[in-house]
């Protein structure tokens, strides 16, 4: 059961962020109703509909807390873990924001935000990953998450969310067992060996002197970093290329700055 639901979580966010929120809402529903629809049918054959129909509530309602879950787990892993390494990035300051474009086939792009907020009076961080997403109609498509993390290790200790077209931030509950996966950590032999050089990069940022990493993917393909160190996070360009030279991903730094604030009503 927990590896469906991480799996119906992780498939929903990567639908969200090519297609829109109205993917995620309907990815959400039919799960929930598959499971609701499934526990209902089973128990109500033998018992009546009565009872079919409280054991369907009862699964809907523990799926729920765990699928919000997974579902925002991966969408800070997304936001942070830029092909699944950690270039030795600059760190981010309180306040510190970086905005990415994130261009779709279809032509439209995808905004994505993250900033470190501020550190709570235990000194925990808390951070905030924004996507805006191409909408069809005109409508708020922005996913907004802030969460807290341990400041020590890993472990998510509380988490905010608004979905698409809500007016204000709920909580997102979190478990003891909830943990981030960070990006590994390459070796300071590998980033020489990937080092291919200083690059000149224009991004709607600017133009960067920036040096130049690329390392295979597992499709036979490459992923080119470009880095800088006077912007946060140190990335200003990430170029992901499959076998055959076709580019699959690409992220470019859009804009950067301080004085980031909450916008789901968190505070020091």
């Amino acid at each position: 059961m927990h590896a469906r639901i991480v799996s119906v979580a992780v498939l929903a966010v990567l639908l969200t962020l090519t297609s829109g929120c109205w993917v995620l809402d309907r990815a959400v529903d039919s799960a929930l109703s598959s499971a609701a629809h499934t526990a209902g049918n089973r128990v109500g054959e033998s018992v009546g509909n009565q009872v079919g129909n409280a054991a369907a509530a009862q699964t809907t309602a523990a799926m729920g807390p765990m699928y919000q879950q997974a579902m925002m787990g991966m969408v800070f892993a997304m936001a942070f873990n830029g092909g699944g390494y950690a270039m030795n990035q600059t760190t981010y300051k309180p306040g510190e924001w970086t905005r990415w474009n994130i261009p779709n086939k279809d032509e439209k792009t995808t905004v994505l935000e993250r900033a470190y907020l501020f550190d709570d009076k235990e000194g925990n961080p808390w951070w905030k990953v924004k996507y805006q997403l191409p909408s069809k109609d005109g409508k708020d498509e922005s996913l907004v998450v802030e969460a807290l993390f341990d400041k020590t290790n890993y472990k998510l200790l509380r988490m905010r969310q608004k979905m698409p077209n809500e007016t204000e931030g709920k909580e997102v509950p979190v478990s003891e067992q909830t943990y981030y996966a960070p990006p590994t950590k390459l070796t300071k032999q590998s980033l020489e060996g990937g080092l291919k050089g200083p690059a000149s990069v224009t991004v709607p940022a600017g133009t960067f002197s920036a040096k130049h990493y690329e390392f295979s993917n597992s499709s036979g393909g490459a992923i080119n970093y470009y880095l800088v160190d006077t912007v946060p996070g140190g990335t200003v360009k990430q170029v992901h290329v499959e076998s055959g030279k076709e580019t699959t991903y690409t992220m470019e730094l859009a804009a950067f700055g301080s004085g980031s604030k909450s916008e789901l009503g968190v505070a020091p």
